[in-house]
């Protein structure tokens, strides 16, 4: 016990030594552009206090999201085992905090960085070799994850601007371009058609995970220690419109993350540091199998959403750990097309690693 005591210590000590410079859609949706306006699989223990909330109705409108194939082929990169496929290369990609695979290019993947650094979109490949970056005309308070969709047969890339290590915002934005093509001259200026903006109902919330599936966008909050208690992250979705850039949406709140087992560095790591390295730090959604990935500091977690289930009940359950990593502050996580699930940290050398897809595991 004393050897694995000494080891988990080490492996806490890294990982606060790592942090230390770390604070398909259907015709006739219209898009009203802003300028006009606006390694285990077993089931980890829940939680004895974690709550599971009702989520509400979903609005009875027509779906933005359809499945649209784009210029995708056989040909995307996959993997049997996780596996590191190479470093991002990018020298001005320093902080990655979010993710997004391509869908309309193959083995192409979009990324952004942390507070603190210029509104850049970069790309790079299934190895981290640059493909190039473009300056965004949105502003970057705090970015932090991303997501790709299809809207109305066109790619669209969403960042969201969600973090508030403070917890003193009022309002947050997710800025929804068009994904660019990787030819497009460099020198061009992304312009967003659309931000999304929204606020919490009661109090403010730091949060680094979201994502896409149908018409709702969903936003997990990480919540710090609370007397050196784990707290749950809350689960808040945001409806998918896109015709009002003025709405100020009210997310709502539809579940609560079960908190997982603790281990002996997760303990020591509370205790030192005061980080939850539970807490999510980035969140895809496999919309082809209803799977939701959660990355946190320390591993890949899923959800598998059952035929008769919504995402709400979904959330509540205890998430499954498919793999355990040692990356230092690890905040990027993109499920491309084919189900390949990629991950990536916030710290230089930044590690481009792949997990087989679900439906092959």
């Amino acid at each position: 016990m004393k050897h694995r005591s000494w080891f988990a210590l080490g492996l806490a000590m890294s990982f606060l030594y790592g942090c230390q410079s770390n604070t398909q859609a259907t015709p006739g949706v219209v898009i009203t552009p802003e300028s006009q306006a606006e390694e285990n699989t077993s089931n980890e223990t829940a939680s004895s206090n974690t709550a599971l909330l009702t989520e509400p109705a979903a609005q009875n409108t027509t779906s933005l999201i359809v499945a649209t194939e784009g210029n995708l082929t056989n040909e995307s990169f996959s993997v049997d085992h996780a596996q590191s496929t190479g470093n991002l290369q990018d020298p001005n990609l320093t902080e990655v905090s979010g993710m997004a695979a391509s869908i309309r290019q193959n083995n192409t993947f979009w990324a952004i960085n942390d507070s603190g650094n210029a509104s850049i979109l970069f790309a790079f490949d299934h190895q981290g070799n640059s493909l190039g970056s473009w300056n965004v005309n949105a502003a970057s308070r705090d970015w932090e994850d991303m997501d790709s969709v299809w809207i109305n047969g066109e790619a669209y890339l969403l960042i969201a601007d969600i973090g508030d290590n403070l917890r003193i915002k009022d309002e947050h934005v997710i800025h929804v371009l068009v994904e660019p093509e990787i030819d497009r001259a460099v020198t061009d200026v992304l312009e967003p058609v659309h931000t999304i903006r929204f606020r919490y109902p009661h109090s403010a919330h730091n949060a680094e995970a979201m994502a896409v599936d149908g018409d709702w966008i969903y936003v997990l909050t990480k919540e710090p220690l609370n007397n050196g208690e784990r707290q749950p992250s809350h689960v808040y979705r945001i409806p998918m419109s896109l015709t009002n850039p003025s709405q100020l949406n009210t997310a709502e709140l539809i579940a609560q993350l079960a908190i997982p087992a603790g281990s002996i560095e997760s303990s020591l790591i509370a205790s030192i540091g005061g980080v939850d390295v539970s807490q999510p730090t980035a969140l895809d959604i496999d919309g082809n199998d209803q799977t939701a990935y959660l990355l946190t500091y320390r591993s890949v977690y899923r959800y598998r959403r059952g035929a008769n289930l919504s995402w709400a009940q979904t959330f509540a359950q205890p998430r499954q750990r498919v793999h355990s990593h040692s990356l230092s502050q690890a905040e990027a996580l993109a499920v491309a097309e084919n189900g390949v699930v990629w991950f990536t940290s916030e710290k230089r050398p930044a590690p481009l690693w792949a997990l087989p897809a679900s439906n092959s595991n």
